[in-house]
């Protein structure tokens, strides 16, 4: 195995980059430096940048240049022909981790790829305290409905990740789907009787938000307290003789989320097979969980 030094960059600020910093210069096989000296950026754009369409064009303009890219940005939020000409220009390679919901999506089917066979339906429940995680800009005193809309293309990419994961990108399991289409979002408050209102905030302390597509949903529920663990999931499983539930509880041990804890690692963990790959696209295997070309956009 290669274990070569990679000089690494960070494009972002705030705790993820103040946490891959830590990393990076903790391990001997990757070594921080400024952005035009890097074999691989780690590219970090806020919610506001995938919505205008800044995180797209930034990466495009790296790839073309011909530095590698590991971004947190879903990639549903690039289009694909530009993404694949701007790494064929630059002879450069791109893996977009879609932040960290693919990233545990990931691990989740892989650790119970053996009870997938003949699964009809798939139902993936997250709950998260929000208020400890600056990376999501979640504002108290505002709606949350709109901040829970921002974050539709991360939870899009989940959902075809989740998808692909279970049943295969070919499945009829979609209803007919095309897995392209805007996905639905009902988002709902919880009543003041089952939680007391946060200080300030002109809606209830949490709320929830339902995602389907097909036969797979993801749903939300976002709280501003932290009375509960810092982030739990449920994966449900249906099949036409059994029903499958397996939970997943993340503690928050000091200052840093759980979710900023996998993302510096999904970021991490793409960072060689980038570097050292031919130019293109990568994603991730579900299988076996590692970084490989994904031919589908050749």
């Amino acid at each position: 195995m290669n274990t070569a030094t990679i000089n690494v960059s960070i494009s972002g600020s705030g705790p993820l980059a103040t946490l891959l910093e830590k990393h990076i210069n903790a391990r001997p096989d990757l070594n921080l430096v400024n952005e035009d000296a890097s074999q691989c950026v780690l590219h970090l754009p806020t919610v506001a940048d995938v919505e205008s369409g800044e995180a797209a064009k930034r990466i495009t303009e790296l790839l073309g240049r011909g530095q590698n890219v590991v971004s947190t940005a879903p990639v549903q939020s690039i289009n694909h022909t530009d993404l694949l000409g701007a790494c064929r220009n630059g002879g450069a390679s791109f893996h977009g981790t879609g932040g960290y919901q693919c990233s545990l999506i990931s691990r989740f089917n892989r650790a119970f790829a053996a009870i997938t066979r003949g699964i009809s339906r798939v139902e993936l429940a997250e709950d998260i305290a929000i208020e400890s995680i600056p990376g999501f800009e979640f504002n108290a005193d505002q709606e949350l409905e709109p901040q829970a809309a921002s974050l539709q293309p991360y939870y899009e990419n989940g959902l075809h990740t989740l998808h692909d994961a279970v049943f295969n990108a070919n499945s009829p399991s979609m209803n007919n789907s095309t897995g392209d289409e805007i996905l639905s979002i009902t988002t709902l408050k919880e009543s003041e009787d089952h939680a007391p209102r946060l200080a300030g905030a002109p809606n209830s302390h949490h709320i929830k938000v339902q995602r389907t597509m097909g036969n797979v949903a993801y749903d939300s529920v976002w709280r501003l307290d932290a009375n509960k663990p810092a982030l739990q999931y449920t994966l449900s499983t249906q099949s036409s003789d059994a029903t499958g539930h397996v939970m997943l509880t993340f503690e928050q041990e000091g200052e840093t989320h759980p979710v900023l804890h996998l993302t510096c690692k999904s970021l991490l963990d793409a960072v060689r097979a980038v570097t050292e790959s031919k130019p293109g696209i990568l994603h991730h295997n579900l299988d076996i969980n590692y970084v490989k070309p994904d031919d589908r956009l050749a």
